[in-house]
């Protein structure tokens, strides 16, 4: 079993005794995934070469070639991390300047993970 502190939006989150709440296991490695997505390359300190700017995708129009593109960036990502055997994006344009991104993995001890992020134009 594998443990990590949960974090929301860059803070640590605290239960209402001002603990640490703790995650294990298959929510360790959708909160890992999702930082490596949202995080942009050479941000994280620790881990120079992990990271994914979504920002251009966010900020730019989304064409059938840039929905290919980002699902095919967000699979090779995922597989980055050591514990992904496989990954499958599938992007859902929403509206002007809006997405949604649903990311299928398998871990290397054969777990299926969904999560998703929705995102949403800044300007």
């Amino acid at each position: 079993m594998i443990q990590d502190l949960l974090w929301e939006n860059g803070d640590i989150v605290l239960d209402s005794r001002g603990q640490p709440v703790m995650i294990s296991d298959a929510d360790v490695v959708i909160q890992d995934l999702k930082a490596r997505l949202l995080c942009p390359k050479g941000a994280h300190w620790a881990h120079p070469a992990a990271g994914f700017d979504l920002l251009p995708y966010v900020q730019g129009k989304l064409t059938d070639l840039t929905i290919l593109e980002l699902e095919q960036e967000i699979e090779l990502e995922c597989q980055n991390d050591a514990r992904v055997r496989t990954a499958d994006c599938q992007v859902t344009v929403l509206g002007p300047g809006r997405f949604q991104v649903q990311v299928t993995v398998t871990l290397t001890d054969q777990t299926l993970l969904e999560f998703g992020l929705m995102m949403g134009a800044l300007a």
